[in-house]
């Protein structure tokens, strides 16, 4: 069976989970928002913020076992990308509204 529901406007529950804990907590944010500023691309920032994301939390995963397994499970179902291109956008615009106003 396959399923092509989103949630809450994300991909799926694990995109939306894991922006809400970025968005949800100040200090994520403000780094995310940081990171996207600096970034030069969406892709470029995906991979920033999986990495950035795996080393806050990569202490708290266990080695083995079940769950170690639904959690890389989990992490793997989150479409980075589209985290990237959220933040990316809402750090950009100034430079969108530059590109126009020399046109």
């Amino acid at each position: 069976m396959t399923s092509n529901t989103t949630y809450n406007g994300w991909t799926n529950y694990e995109t939306w989970n894991v922006n809400l804990w970025i968005e949800n907590d100040e200090y994520m944010y403000d780094e995310a928002c940081e990171m996207a500023r600096q970034a030069t691309s969406e892709y470029q920032l995906s991979k920033d913020l999986e990495s950035w994301f795996e080393e806050i939390y990569g202490d708290q995963m266990p080695d083995t076992g079940p769950i170690a397994d639904l959690l890389t499970h989990a992490l793997g179902m989150v479409d980075w990308y589209e985290i990237a291109e959220h933040y990316y956008a809402d750090n950009h615009e100034d430079d969108e509204s530059d590109d126009e106003s020399d046109e």
